[in-house]
């Protein structure tokens, strides 16, 4: 029989994607490849081997990524670990991050009697070090811990998954510390950076160099320099790939010094050959300057690799580069198919957790495009380009194959990023060519300059990035007027449309038989268009998972009205763009309104993003939000003149209709302020019988005023509750009024406040009231639909409640840890 390495890879790839729905407590992964390995013996002896090889290279590699899986998840930190600050012994691992003020170190966690731990480290506004943390230097640190942990929302970036991927399962805050032991030897990774890092310091000058952050990024891999709107600006022309260390840039290395390298082999040889004790017969063979050329290629490529520190993604070139050079050396006689299945089966048995990057998808997805390009479409497309002159074809193959690899690679692109640069075979037609032959090869040589320790190469290197400053000026000034264009960044989640028309260029180009071909196209464009209808909800109530902080977004069909946007942080950072502003495009959502319950900063961090995003965004804050004298009552005249013009007053007796919506403000109560909290802005939604009580941060004394007050008429179904929990919140006399049939608590995972407090957790328990917390359950969304019932079975009244950990992202990779109660 014969050894079937293709049937065996597939085997491979279908064991380590399983891992991402295993549950690692549950017998199933246990029980399961011994079934499937006495099913594949059975098969053996029916002689169906093929399918008998695939089930047994399943089961074996199945437990060994199994094991990998289990040995990540007992690295979790104990529950038990105090949230106190303790001090604690890191050795630095990878190069210190400076963003802003703050200081971001990776490194291991030594611990007495325990193995070491992963740990990421940010310490805010660190103290002028006279020398700056080193990769190998050894630190005493007063820190506090806490679990990995992600802001949990619909079309949001998934931060848990990527530190888990790194198995990385502690942060930590920095309180101070202090160098216990220098390293003995500067990598030359750090020697690089710290040499950059000197010249960047000098950027404003007119001799600096402006593009260091590109430099750091082709280089070292390290994108830390690179600000926000570079970062947007790479995203939206499609060129990101091309500007940061990617398989693109190894497999580039590769390709040159494999071509260069067999000129100089050649001419070497000769050389020698004159030597006369190399005219021995036995020793004047001419060797192989294939294999010497694919040798040498391949050692450029690691070099490259390791100055990157083995990113990820040179990892995963060097594997598929590994997997070429043999196919050249043992002269295999591989199909393109064949290349990929065993590439990428060698890439997740080294790195079975691969498949949690982003980069495995997008670079699996493009070889898959470039193979499919060689295999199926180039013999049509060089016919139709043969009519013209050679340099016209040789564009016109580039410029049809950027288009294809747009459209194809089109539904990944939306699905990670939320949109499409149309602008990208035009930017990376004339981006790409500037980039290998200038910009690449020049940063490399200065870098590599940079390692040897004498004034006159360091003078060399500035030179060579001296010329590259100006090169990648001309770049980004291209960049960013492509990036002016109209709507060059389609911002979009809507993914079947984009499906379909990738389905379309497939079957066309494929050259298959044409009834097979279009049959195949019209049942998949069927499959698509059923399952990724995408959901409409009538009346939805989506409290968002935003920390420490309050964002809840009423859904109306299409329309959404945001009450309170979410914390805000130092130097002028929100959650409006990591959370709000992709939860709005992940539910298709048009914000109408934006209320502010009142003016602390856990509450209004995203409102003046909003504003500016949405110009016809109505917005309304409580009527003390700008003026609390005691003595002024409801008086609109008197709100003041700046603000009257976009922003209105919130206070008791307000209703109007939105949607279909009642809405009826019930605070701020008449007479004077009660404090911020108490001074809320509270509102009750009426759609359809049901009834939504939003109650902002108000205390004992708003909510015992209410009850006086309103009585009765605070009666709702869906309570989210006061204050995000407090002890002074949520009195039983406001409970027995409201009876809501579900309450929902806006908090922080492990806030230092402990909220909710116990005696509210406990009032709510004794009245039966189910208790959902964005604090462990991520975003929480209520559902309505008039006319049919959609609930849970303990649920009532037609609402269906759905959390992030539970309905969206039940992985074990994602879910959220257990809080520490020390």
């Amino acid at each position: 029989m014969k050894i079937q390495l293709d049937t065996i890879a597939a085997g491979t790839i279908a064991a380590v994607l399983s891992m991402a729905w295993i549950e690692p407590e549950s017998l199933a992964p246990r029980i399961l490849p011994v079934l499937v390995l006495l099913i594949s013996v059975l098969l053996f002896r029916l002689k169906i081997f093929t399918l008998a090889i695939f089930l047994c290279a399943y089961a074996w590699v199945f437990l060994y990524a199994f094991g990998v899986m289990k040995n990540v998840i007992d690295t979790q930190p104990s529950d038990a670990t105090p949230r106190q600050a303790q001090w604690i012994q890191v050795q630095i691992t990878e190069l210190p991050q400076q963003r802003g003020s703050t200081l971001r170190l990776q490194g291991l966690w030594q611990q007495q009697r325990q193995p070491a731990q992963l740990i990421q480290l940010s310490w805010f506004a660190p103290p002028d070090f006279a020398q700056p943390p080193q990769v190998g230097d050894i630190w005493w640190l007063q820190a506090r811990l806490r679990p990995v942990v992600s802001r949990a929302n619909q079309g949001g970036f998934d931060y848990q998954s990527h530190l888990v991927r790194q198995r990385i399962w502690l942060n930590a805050t920095v309180i101070k510390g202090e160098r216990m032991q220098a390293t003995q030897r500067v990598s030359p990774r750090s020697v690089i950076m710290n040499k950059l890092a000197a010249w960047r310091a000098n950027a404003e000058q007119p001799q600096g160099l402006h593009y260091l952050d590109i430099v750091l990024a082709l280089t070292l891999g390290e994108r830390q320099w690179l600000s926000a709107e570079r970062r947007r600006l790479l995203i939206e022309t499609g060129v990101a790939h091309v500007m940061a260390i990617s398989g693109l840039h190894v497999t580039f290395v590769f390709a040159v010094s494999w071509w260069l390298a067999r000129v100089p082999l050649h001419i070497c040889w000769r050389l020698l050959a004159w030597i006369p004790r190399l005219r021995v017969p036995e020793l004047s063979r001419q060797p192989n300057q294939q294999w010497l050329a694919l040798a040498l290629g391949f050692a450029c490529a690691l070099a490259y690799a390791a100055l990157s520190g083995f990113a990820v993604s040179t990892l995963r070139a060097l594997a598929l580069l590994g997997l070429f050079v043999m196919s050249r050396i043992w002269a295999w006689r591989l199909t393109p198919m064949q290349v990929l299945l065993r590439g990428v089966a060698v890439i997740l048995l080294v790195d079975p957790l691969a498949w949690l990057d982003v980069g495995f998808w997008l670079s699996v997805g493009a070889v898959a495009v470039i193979f499919f390009w060689h295999w199926w479409s180039v013999t049509s497309i060089t016919d139709a380009a043969s009519h013209v002159g050679p340099i016209t074809n040789k564009v016109s193959l580039l410029w049809r194959f950027e288009v294809m690899l747009t459209v194809l690679l089109a539904p990944l692109t939306i699905f990670y990023f939320h949109g499409i640069a149309w602008l990208t075979p035009l930017t990376n037609l004339l981006v790409i060519p500037v980039f290998a032959f200038a910009i690449l090869p020049l940063s490399l040589l200065a870098v590599s300059l940079l390692l040897v320790p004498f004034a006159i190469t360091e003078q060399l290197a500035w030179g060579l990035l001296q010329l590259v400053d100006p090169i990648l000026h001309t770049v980004f000034q291209f960049l960013a007027t492509a990036a002016s264009w109209p709507s060059a960044w389609l911002e979009t989640v809507e993914l079947r449309w984009v499906l379909l028309l990738a389905l379309v260029y497939l079957v066309v180009h494929w050259q298959q038989v044409k009834q097979r071909r279009w049959l195949f196209g019209f049942s998949s464009a069927a499959v698509i268009v059923v399952l990724l209808q995408p959901q409409q909800d009538e009346f939805a109530v989506h409290v968002l998972d935003v920390g420490q902080g309050s964002a809840v977004v009423i859904q109306r069909d299409r329309a959404a009205l945001i009450y309170d946007a979410g914390p805000g942080f130092g130097q002028g950072h929100n959650l409006g763009h990591d959370v709000i502003f992709p939860f709005l495009r992940q539910r298709r959502l048009r914000p109408e309104w934006l209320v502010i319950s009142h003016e602390h900063q856990d509450h209004t961090g995203a409102a003046d993003a909003l504003q500016a995003s949405f110009s016809e965004l109505q917005t309304m804050r409580s009527r003390f939000a700008f003026q609390a004298s005691s003595d002024w009552g409801w008086q609109p005249q008197a709100f003041p003149e700046e603000i009257t013009a976009t922003t209105l007053p919130c206070s008791w007796g307000q209703t109007w209709l939105w949607q279909g919506v009642q809405i009826r403000a019930l605070a701020p109560m008449p007479g004077p302020s009660f404090g911020p909290n108490n001074d809320s802005c509270v509102l009750l939604l009426t759609y359809r019988g049901q009834r939504v009580l939003l109650t902002g941060d108000i205390q004992r004394h708003t909510e015992l005023r209410m009850v006086g007050r309103y009585g009765k008429q605070l009666r709702a179904d869906v309570l989210v509750i006061p204050h995000h929990g407090s002890q002074t919140s949520s009195q039983a006399e406001f409970l027995d009024v409201v009876q809501p049939r579900v309450a929902v608590v806006s908090r922080g995972f492990m806030n230092q406040f402990r909220m909710p407090h116990r005696d509210v957790q406990t009032r709510y328990a004794e009245r039966g009231i189910p208790l959902y917390d964005t604090g462990r359950d991520g975003q929480v969304t209520l559902r309505w639909q008039s006319g049919r019932s959609i609930l849970r079975a303990e649920q009532e009244a037609g609402w269906q409640v759905q959390t992030y950990y539970r309905d969206w992202r039940n992985r074990w990779y994602a879910r959220r840890l257990p809080e520490w109660q020390r």
